[in-house]
């Protein structure tokens, strides 16, 4: 009777073991959805931005030589109203001008000339010249054929070059001849161009004409190759 309530006690036993093992296997199986793939949303945001210019100003440099005649240099001219002449017979004057200090041979030369036939004072079929020429005193300086002679007339390659001209001038039967004409007054520039194999480079010379005398006043050289000037630019 004990044996057998042993039994019994045992078989109770072992079915609870075997339930507590059955409940822990079955806590510990895997959940398979934890690992299962996932779809995963990325959100993309454009930002557009726009560019800022910012602008540049060059500043540009110049190299400027600039001399002031003192004293002004004066060439003779006619007496009188100056063209045409009022005196009998030929008479010329004229100046060299140096264009650049480092190279003496750099200059022009101005010449102002007049030519009367006739007796002290014109009359009708007298014959009368004048004129005012501008020389280039070397093969590499040129004279601006072109220009009106007014301050900041931009001077450059883009104007006419020779090597001699003709400003003004009154012949006899012809009338007015030359670049300004009769004559001039006031303040007037001439361009000039030094030529070499590093490049050009451009000045003017100041003109004052009076009734009766051309003055030189100034002068001004650019250094900077290639670089333009403006008639009466100092700086």
């Amino acid at each position: 009777m004990k044996n057998r309530e042993n039994r019994k006690q045992k078989a109770i036993l072992y079915s609870a073991i075997t339930l507590f093992v059955m409940l822990a296997i079955a806590s510990c199986k895997k959940d398979d959805s934890l690992y299962k793939d996932k779809k995963v949303t990325v959100t993309t945001t454009t930002v557009t931005t726009t560019p800022t210019t910012t602008a540049i100003t060059a500043v540009v440099s110049y190299d400027i030589t600039y001399k002031i005649c003192n004293p002004y240099l004066n060439l003779w001219t006619p007496t009188g109203s100056g063209i045409p002449p009022s005196y009998a017979g030929t008479r010329t004057d004229s100046i060299i001008v140096s264009l650049d200090s480092a190279n003496a041979h750099h200059n022009i030369t101005l010449v102002v000339s007049s030519q009367n036939s006739g007796a002290s004072s014109p009359s009708s079929g007298t014959a009368y010249n004048t004129y005012v020429n501008i020389h280039s005193g070397s093969s590499d300086v040129y004279i601006t054929t072109n220009l009106t002679g007014l301050v900041n007339d931009s001077i450059s390659n883009a104007l006419g070059w020779v090597r001699n001209i003709q400003l003004a001038g009154s012949v006899y039967m012809a009338g007015c001849i030359g670049t300004w004409g009769c004559g001039f007054s006031n303040d007037r520039y001439v361009g000039i161009k030094i030529t070499s194999p590093s490049g050009d480079k451009f000045g003017w010379i100041e003109l004052y004409a009076s009734s009766n005398t051309l003055t030189m006043k100034a002068e001004a050289l650019n250094n900077n190759y290639g670089q333009a000037i403006k008639a009466g630019q100092t700086n």
